[in-house]
């Protein structure tokens, strides 16, 4: 049985706004005919500007809903977005009870 190689980067942060075909294969560690066959794909979120890129956010998200768990619930941005609101008024909420308590 043979061993998957290891993803070559940590944060999406570290990654190029946008990926070739062959960056896709080197960073994820995914073979060429794979990454053209998603990138042939109708639903891939390429852009073609002389040769195909894939901004790294679609690529993940894509990567999410097509490949990974149909089972997990991922996290998109805009739900990091609002559960950050709500722990932010959770915790105003808090700290004007506890200013409140004191005087």
């Amino acid at each position: 049985m043979s061993k998957a190689n290891p993803v070559k980067f940590k944060n999406l942060s570290e990654l190029p706004e946008y990926l070739t075909v062959n960056e896709v294969c080197d960073y994820f560690s995914v073979s060429r005919p794979e990454v053209d066959r998603w990138f042939n794909s109708r639903d891939f979120p390429k852009i073609e500007m002389g040769f195909k890129r894939v901004n790294k956010y679609d690529l993940v998200e894509w990567l999410q809903k097509n490949k990974g768990n149909p089972r997990a619930k991922y996290l998109t941005p805009d739900d990091a977005k609002y559960q950050l609101q709500e722990d932010i008024r959770m915790l105003n909420e808090n700290v004007e009870l506890l200013l409140n308590k004191g005087g």
